[in-house]
């Protein structure tokens, strides 16, 4: 269960606004796959293990890793809250 509270006072406002996490419930893993690319997202005790992979004859080696540099920058973004 994710409860979101938009704001419209933010110190970093990425493209899709400000968003502040109120209570963040993780129960269970989730994947998300296609084709060229898969992401694994395991809750642990400590927080989140987040793990990507991808086909490097189906997508390119710099598309992948701009993905994983942005996801990682996301969650460090939402992780800061209020």
């Amino acid at each position: 269960m994710i409860n979101l509270e938009r704001s419209e006072v933010a110190p970093f406002q990425p493209p899709w606004g400000h968003i502040d996490i109120s209570q963040l419930t993780f129960t269970q893993s989730a994947m998300v796959s296609s084709a060229p690319l898969t992401l694994s997202v395991v809750s642990i005790s400590d927080g989140l293990t987040i793990s990507t992979s991808w086909q490097p004859e189906a997508l390119d080696e710099a598309v992948a890793q701009g993905f994983c540099h942005g996801l990682s920058d996301w969650l460090k973004y939402l992780g800061h809250g209020k």
